[in-house]
């Protein structure tokens, strides 16, 4: 009886051994799938971001183009230096709207770059 229990107690505690390694291989590979999926998904969120950005700055482009022309076609109501005064005004404003849409954007943008 002795006989057989010694050799059942070292494949016993072979197996064991065997399992420790093997929960430790576990986690670490656990550890790392979670890593990957977290860059993964890091990346993912910033490419949204840009885009999200990019678009919003390309409506707000367009949105204030678009409020350009009405404002030039208000100026065509007038004549002289009042019709001058009217276009500059017009420009400064479209000078405006683009460079708060193109602020808006990059800092969109920064908050995307990975850190």
């Amino acid at each position: 009886m002795k006989s057989l229990l010694i050799p059942i107690i070292v494949a016993f505690a072979l197996m064991m051994a065997g399992c420790h390694q093997a929960a430790s291989e576990t986690a670490e590979d656990a550890v790392a799938a979670i890593q990957a999926s977290a860059d993964k998904s890091s990346d993912a969120r910033a490419e949204a971001m840009i885009a999200a950005a990019m678009a919003d700055y390309e409506v707000a482009a367009t949105a204030a183009y678009g409020r350009y022309g009405v404002d030039e076609e208000k100026c065509d109501a007038f004549e002289g230096a009042d019709k001058r005064d009217c276009i500059i005004a017009a420009d400064i404003a479209l000078s405006v709207a683009r460079a708060e849409a193109v602020e808006r954007r990059n800092a969109i943008l920064v908050q995307a770059e990975p850190r």
